[in-house]
């Protein structure tokens, strides 16, 4: 399972104050974090970590808005496959299956 990051801690992983977190998600920038529970927002450790190795690689703002945009897509993919009705498969199991499944395309991506 993807780990998870508070926007606290995504912030202090960027170094930056949670209002500037918040100030570059707006801007699109950064991820948007979600709700686990009604007062806690997270974001998927690996859209920061990719957020990082696109600025280290030299990505302007367009690129990282791009990535971003793709980052969220995915969530989406994740969550409606997650739904899909007259499975077996409990919604963690398919989340899980579909992470494992993109993380195999990536790395055949990059070979």
């Amino acid at each position: 399972m993807k780990k998870l990051l508070t926007v606290q801690q995504s912030a202090r992983t960027l170094l930056l104050s949670t209002p500037s977190f918040y100030r570059l998600v707006t801007e699109g920038l950064l991820p948007p974090p979600f709700k686990v529970s009604p007062n806690r927002s997270v974001v998927y450790e690996h859209e920061i970590l990719s957020v990082i190795e696109a600025r280290a690689t030299g990505a302007d703002d367009e690129v990282i808005k791009s990535l971003i945009a793709e980052l969220v897509e995915t969530r989406k993919h994740l969550t409606a496959n997650a739904r899909e009705p007259n499975s077996k498969r409990t919604m963690s199991q398919k989340i899980n299956l579909r992470i494992a499944e993109q993380d195999m395309e990536m790395a055949h991506e990059s070979v």
